[in-house]
C-alpha cells in the first residue's frame, strides 16, 4: 500500500466535500431566485395552458434540484457536526450511522402544512 498516496486521496476527497458544502448555500439561493422569477412572471403575465404546463414542469425541475441541495445540506451538516470522530477508528462507524439516520429522515414523505391532500385535489378539479 502506498500510504502517502492513499492518505492524499482521502484528504483530497474530504476537501472536495467541504468545498461542495461551502457552495451549497449559494446554489440554494440561485435556485430560489429562479423559482421566484418564474412565480413573478406567472403572477404578472397572462399565460396559455401550454405555457402553464411548461412553467409547471420547469418549477418541478427547480423544486427537485432544490430538494437535492437541501438534502445534501442536511447530510453534510451532520457530517460537519461529527467529522472530528473520523480520527478514531472506533468512531468512524458511528459517523456513518448518524449520516444514515439523517438520510432516512429525509426520505419521509412531505406533510402539507396548510392544505390537506383533499383540498389540493379539489383545487385541481376546479375550472379556472
Amino acid at each position: 500500500m502506498e500510504i502517502i498516496k492513499t492518505l492524499q486521496e482521502v484528504v483530497d476527497t474530504l476537501n472536495s466535500i467541504d468545498q461542495y458544502y461551502d457552495g451549497l448555500t449559494g446554489k440554494l439561493s440561485e435556485v430560489d431566485l429562479k423559482i421566484q422569477d418564474l412565480l413573478h412572471y406567472i403572477e404578472t403575465n397572462k399565460i396559455s395552458i401550454l405555457w402553464a404546463y411548461k412553467y409547471l414542469m420547469q418549477l418541478k425541475k427547480l423544486r427537485m434540484e432544490r430538494r437535492k441541495i437541501k438534502n445534501d445540506m442536511a447530510i453534510l451538516a451532520k457530517y460537519s457536526e461529527h467529522k472530528n470522530k473520523m480520527i478514531s477508528q472506533g468512531n468512524r462507524q458511528f459517523l456513518i450511522t448518524e449520516l444514515h439516520k439523517v438520510q432516512k429522515q429525509l426520505e419521509i414523505p412531505y406533510k402539507n402544512r396548510q392544505y390537506t391532500n383533499e383540498e389540493i385535489e379539489e383545487i385541481l378539479k376546479k375550472k379556472a
